[in-house]
């Protein structure tokens, strides 16, 4: 499972309601692949994907925001072997 929380950058309030999404790729590639699955915050901001990785595969979170509500962002590389 991978998990995580997501944060206005600029204050650290937890955002709830906001769709982050899963992207992948191959150990050692470099092209992200398109959407592997989509999640919704919970009320503290709480996300997790169950993936099951097919050899060593990197995943990376991403979130895409307007302008009125917090700037997008994308959380760091995690390798799954």
């Amino acid at each position: 499972m991978l998990s995580g929380v997501l944060t206005r950058t600029d204050t650290g309030v937890a955002l709830a309601g906001r769709s982050v999404t899963l992207h992948s790729r191959k150990h050692g590639v470099t092209a992200w692949s398109t959407t592997v699955k989509t999640a919704t915050t919970d009320s503290t901001g709480h996300y997790k994907f169950t993936v099951t990785p097919s050899g060593s595969t990197d995943y990376y979170v991403e979130y895409l925001a307007n302008s009125s509500t917090a700037l997008g962002t994308g959380s760091s590389t995690v390798t799954v072997s």
